[in-house]
């Protein structure tokens, strides 16, 4: 029988016929948790966890079905990829809320005793699928993506670089939802950790992966680059990776990864899904293969940035910037050439790409760490036409700026050689451009002189600068915040 479709209020439902059919429902998932309500054999539970990628956890009333279920389980080797719990009552499930991917129930059988479809609802993931048999037919409800939930898909969250999640469902922990090692306890072990359509994705050194003493990594096979569901940690799937990718060269956007490549040097494209890599950005700059031993300590040749908007990849490296299509030719769009400096920076919004142009690095402890600004540029995202270059600042430290509404924020550092001293405690002097122009809407060195008085200073490793609730923030052990629309200073944290 044909299958038949429909729109229902809570969802996408596609009905289709079960007579005559005793075996267990297709899934639609080839990842993830299931959950059967109303086990009664295990064999539901065998059939689908045979794939040995999906996780299948069956609920039951009564102990005979228990039994039943658990010796099936058993008897075909599957305990661990399924598993049956008896429970008291179906009317509340025993799952934290959008922890589920599938709920398989057949309600007819169930009667009174199944759970009410707003509290399968509450346990399904976004996009997650509910497979309900009622009056003799299967019907599949997808729970909708809820508005107001955010992803993290660049380093920094954007290609505007602004740090700061858009969740609207952030509230204050209150426990642990998952764990998986390895931990963070080893330095340097996660490269990167970006969110895509439900999923996650970083790279992790294997539990006790030493450095060695050269400039290389160790051994081959002591890495992975790694994806997991984001609402309940199971793996999704893992790629063997020697060297640790860029942690700012990579993207996760419309269920691809975009990523500098540190074995082959390339632009690769992953799909998000699989973790199969699809094609390499033909036209993207290559990079050097090498990975010295920390990310901070690469040399100034080798630094890469890539930001995903509208539709195109940028690539700053060395001294130059590309704008590449996304298909699978990746095909160069424009180019901008640094000149003498080097491409060091760049946040794309509102149909612009903002540059920073750098003579040079400075050092903190031996580690390239800050840019030293030759010029801010405005380039047109679509064509690479130059809209305006600012170099006022040139000579003075930046170690990244970010876009706030029609502004670029620069928090300047005017002394380096305290930077170059070893000093993680810096003064700042924090300018803000208009995006159309370049020109300045404030900076605090021409604040009053009462604020003069009072010098904005910052301390911890990589001081960061944030756009929130109509202040700009800057620090990291300690810092300060000022009022994004006069540069006035609002307040000091520690």
């Amino acid at each position: 029988m044909n299958a038949l479709r429909m729109i229902f209020s809570l969802g996408l439902l596609a009905v289709f016929s079960s007579e005559g059919v005793s075996q267990s429902p297709e899934l639609p998932i080839s990842a993830g948790l299931v959950v059967h309500i109303g086990s009664s054999d295990g064999a539901w539970e065998c059939a689908w966890a045979k794939s040995g990628t999906v996780l299948v956890h069956g609920l039951t009333l009564d102990a005979e079905s228990l039994a039943r279920s658990r010796s099936a389980i058993q008897k075909q080797g599957l305990y661990g990829l399924a598993s049956v719990e008896e429970v008291t009552t179906f009317k509340k499930l025993p799952y934290a809320g959008r922890l589920v991917h599938v709920v398989v129930a057949d309600l007819d059988a169930l009667g009174d005793q199944g759970p009410a479809l707003a509290e399968i609802r509450r346990v399904l993931t976004p996009n997650g699928i509910a497979l309900l048999k009622q009056k003799g037919v299967w019907q599949r409800h997808v729970e909708p993506m809820p508005g107001g939930m955010d992803e993290w898909n660049h380093w920094d969250r954007a290609a505007d670089g602004n740090s700061l999640s858009r969740d609207a469902f952030i509230k204050p922990a209150t426990g642990i939802r998952w764990f998986t090692s390895p931990s963070r306890a080893e330095p340097g072990n996660f490269a990167g950790m970006l969110s895509n359509e439900g999923r996650i994705y970083y790279h992790a050194k294997n539990p006790g992966r030493e450095e060695t003493d050269s400039d290389e990594y160790a051994p081959k096979g002591t890495g992975n680059f790694f994806s997991r569901d984001a609402y309940n940690g199971l793996l999704l799937w893992k790629n063997p990776l020697e060297r640790d990718p860029r942690r700012h060269a990579m993207a996760a956007i419309g269920g691809k990864i975009y990523f500098a490549h540190p074995e082959t040097g390339k632009l690769a494209v992953l799909d998000g899904k699989t973790g199969k890599r699809l094609h390499d950005l033909s036209d993207a700059m290559p990079i050097a293969t090498l990975l010295p031993k920390s990310f901070l300590k690469q040399n100034q040749d080798d630094r890469t940035l890539i930001r995903v908007e509208g539709g195109t990849l940028f690539q700053a490296y060395k001294k130059e910037l590309r704008a590449l299509t996304l298909d699978q030719q990746g095909k160069l769009l424009w180019k901008f050439d640094g000149a003498k400096g080097l491409v060091r920076w760049f946040v794309v919004a509102e149909g612009k790409v903002f540059v920073l142009v750098a003579q040079k690095e400075a050092s903190l402890r031996g580690e390239p760490y800050c840019h030293v600004v030759d010029a801010i540029v405005a380039l047109n995202s679509k064509t690479g036409r130059k809209l305006w270059s600012n170099g006022d600042y040139a000579g003075l430290g930046l170690i990244r700026m970010i876009y706030d509404d029609h502004g670029v924020v620069l928090p300047l550092i005017p002394d380096l050689e305290n930077l170059n001293a070893g000093k993680y405690s810096q003064e700042y002097r924090v300018v803000r451009l208009d995006a159309a122009t370049g020109k300045p809407t404030w900076d605090t060195a021409k604040n009053s002189p009462e604020a003069a008085k009072n010098p904005l200073k910052a301390s911890g490793h990589n001081q960061v600068p944030i756009a929130a609730h109509g202040n700009i923030y800057i620090g990291n052990q300690t810092g300060f915040a000022l009022d994004a629309k006069t540069g006035e200073l609002t307040k000091k944290f520690n």
